[in-house]
């Protein structure tokens, strides 16, 4: 019914079709923040990325942002959980959970050491319990309006 694939360069116009309802931007602004997102990555140059097609339409996409922490002096190498979306005709069928068991199948044999979702909303995050993954904490909310406000 579906065919799952890692991200290919040519993927990128459909991808970003598909994310103009997730994003509410433009085709154009859509292009222009994935790239920035996913492509200029100053961390990694790959573009980790699961996307699912039906019957040759990219109907889902799964993004992951490779990051780097600096945790008690040793480099950790970290995939933010980023973009989800499943074409509204093709939710409830099992695809959201599919592309993520993929993608993590997929990019566990890499120096990145784990996954981290910091941006779970109220309808993945029981879906990603019910995957196993673990909540380390409830979600604070924090508001600055300059980085010297936040280390001041």
């Amino acid at each position: 019914m579906f065919t799952i694939l890692p991200y290919s360069p040519e993927f990128k116009n459909g991808i970003a079709r598909l994310l103009t309802d997730l994003w509410g931007l433009t085709l154009r602004e859509c292009l222009t923040k994935f790239e920035k997102k996913y492509e200029h990555n100053p961390y990694d140059k790959g573009v980790y990325a699961i996307v699912a097609f039906h019957k040759n339409e990219i109907v889902g996409f799964r993004g992951f942002v490779p990051t780097k922490w600096l945790i008690k002096d040793k480099d950790l190498w970290v995939f933010l959980v980023a973009d989800s979306i499943v074409s509204q005709k093709q939710r409830r069928k099992g695809l959201f959970k599919t592309m993520t068991q993929i993608a993590i199948k997929e990019l566990s044999n890499s120096k990145y050491s784990f996954f981290l979702n910091l941006t779970s909303n109220k309808h993945s995050y029981s879906r990603n319990l019910k995957m196993g993954w673990k909540e380390l904490d409830k979600k604070k909310y924090h508001r600055f309006t300059s980085i010297k406000n936040l280390v001041l």
